[in-house]
């Protein structure tokens, strides 16, 4: 029996990393971060999870009412592991389309790139992100107001990556 879940295709992903990409207008991420920043787009639900720093604990009394659009069952860490090979594609295929930095996603860094998007799939994006403002300004905050590495950091708070051995 096949069953889709849009956590495992390339191309949502490629559309999900779009509306970061304008959510974060030009701020430049790893790419673990993105796939963090990702995880939560499609499961927003489990951001109450996170150990959110004391000037973002607002963003877990909003997302405590918060249901997931998408099922979600199972670990959080070995799904976020699972979805690893399908985010990867769909940044490579973000990358081969100009709309993030090729040679920057090589070295391990998302930032936009000069490729500019069809209108109408520029519009989707807008739209979606219109339509979940909170979660766009929460993304905005996480990459803005936490360090991505050390015990403070994205990887630590969220639980999803290792941090113990990063050089801070």
């Amino acid at each position: 029996m096949l069953i889709y879940h849009p956590a495992f295709d390339p191309y949502h992903c490629a559309f999900r990393g779009m509306r970061i990409l304008d959510a974060l207008d030009g701020l430049e991420i790893e790419v673990d971060g993105f796939r963090i920043g990702d995880f939560y787009i499609l499961f927003p639900g489990l951001i109450v999870q996170m150990k959110l720093p004391r000037d973002l604990l607002k963003w877990r009394s909003y997302f405590s009412g918060v249901r997931n659009p998408y099922h979600f069952s199972g670990d959080q860490k070995l799904v976020f592991e699972r979805m690893r090979a399908f985010q990867l594609m769909g940044l490579r295929a973000l990358a081969h389309n100009g709309v993030i930095d090729e040679a920057r996603l090589q070295n391990g860094t998302i930032v936009k790139g000069r490729g500019t998007w069809p209108e109408t799939l520029s519009g989707v994006v807008k739209t979606a992100n219109e339509r979940e403002p909170d979660l766009v300004n929460f993304l905005r905050d996480l990459f803005m107001k936490i360090p991505f590495r050390g015990g403070d950091g994205l990887k630590a708070r969220s639980g999803l990556l290792e941090y113990k051995y990063d050089n801070v």
